[in-house]
């Protein structure tokens, strides 16, 4: 019987904002999925500044590495936010597996307002999976 795990991470995201992204860990279980590092690319045509700014299409990415002792088996990790200035285009990334002690970049594609002001923007990225036999 597979039980199905779930982490998740709330991402203080600077939108059009003055910074990158920042990930804590907001729940644990037995998923041990660990933060390596996030940021934020802007490729042209927008500024390539590291920052969501007004009217560009950013790419949010997260390294995620599985620090449990085994395969994870049907991982998705997703990404939302309830900010109006923020649309999400892709925010859905799934991996039939994912092997034990294995890092990987997610990532995910947002467009920003054009007629945004700056302000944080909060979003959140879950990551649920299934472990086989219901163990860690």
């Amino acid at each position: 019987m597979e039980t199905q795990k779930r982490a998740s991470f709330l991402t203080r995201f600077t939108a059009i904002l003055a910074c990158c992204w920042l990930l804590a860990a907001i729940s644990t279980s037995a998923l041990a999925f660990a933060r390596r590092a996030d940021w934020v690319f802007d490729p042209p045509p927008a500024n390539r500044n590291g920052k969501g700014d007004a009217g560009e299409r950013v790419l949010p990415r997260l390294r995620l590495l599985n620090d449990r002792p085994g395969a994870a088996q049907n991982v998705v990790a997703t990404f939302t936010t309830n900010d109006p200035d923020i649309t999400v285009v892709a925010g859905e990334v799934t991996y039939a597996s994912w092997s034990a002690g294995q890092a990987r970049n997610i990532g995910f594609k947002i467009d920003i307002d054009p007629a945004a002001t700056t302000h944080a923007a909060d979003a959140t990225v879950t990551v649920t999976a299934d472990s086989p036999g219901g163990g860690p």
